[in-house]
């Protein structure tokens, strides 16, 4: 009977569970963009300066 009510999760657990993956999915790819952006950008001045 334990084994059954931990698998058993009630929805709203799950949804909330959900719903921080999908926050944590977004701010990984902003933080991926963002750090990309930066990166281009360094490499622009980079490539200025070496010209």
């Amino acid at each position: 009977m334990t084994l059954l009510t931990v698998i058993r999760v009630p929805p709203h657990s799950l949804f909330a569970e959900g719903t921080l993956r999908g926050i944590a999915a977004l701010l990984c790819i902003i933080a991926t963009a963002a750090v990309g952006d930066i990166c281009v950008k360094t490499r622009a001045r980079l490539g200025q300066n070496a010209r």
